[in-house]
């Protein structure tokens, strides 16, 4: 069995992850896809994790985790997995989400502002009335998205 978690990063090979792994497996909870994020657990863990690393969440799997109205503001969450994640009333101003996958993702009164999406996939995602002032939006998939009221002045 590992002694830390085997997750591969991106952006550094040679950068690795601080956790150690879920019993049972080589990643730990953040990068295993079988741990479910849904669960009542994930908020309180990720609020330590944020504390822990400094905002350093990237490639963290937090698909179908309910985000909403937690501050994420300038969290690094390059490449994370939040398809199906509830991020509504959020405060994510100044996030990194490049490359995140971001599918179906529930975003309702989100505030991105100045957030980076460079090369992020929002595809049939709800951003009604999210504020997306000052953000980097190149390479960005907002295929059958929502966006009614969304600020992108």
């Amino acid at each position: 069995m590992a002694k830390k978690c085997q997750f591969k990063f991106y952006s550094q090979s040679d950068k690795e992850c601080v956790y150690p792994p879920s019993i049972g497996s080589e990643f730990c909870v953040w990068h295993d896809s079988a741990v479910r994020k849904e669960e009542d657990f994930v908020r309180v863990r990720l609020k330590s994790a944020i504390k822990e690393t400094g905002g350093d969440l990237e490639g963290f799997l937090l698909r179908k985790a309910d985000l909403s109205g937690m501050n994420l503001r300038e969290v690094d969450l390059r490449d994370a997995d939040l398809r199906e994640a509830k991020l509504d009333e959020a405060d994510c101003r100044g996030a990194d989400f490049r490359g995140a996958k971001l599918n179906r993702v529930s975003a309702v009164n989100t505030n991105f502002e100045g957030a980076n999406f460079m090369a992020a996939n929002l595809n049939d995602g709800n951003f009604t009335g999210a504020n997306f002032k000052n953000c980097n939006l190149r390479i960005v998939n907002l295929g059958h998205a929502d966006i009614r009221g969304a600020d992108f002045s």
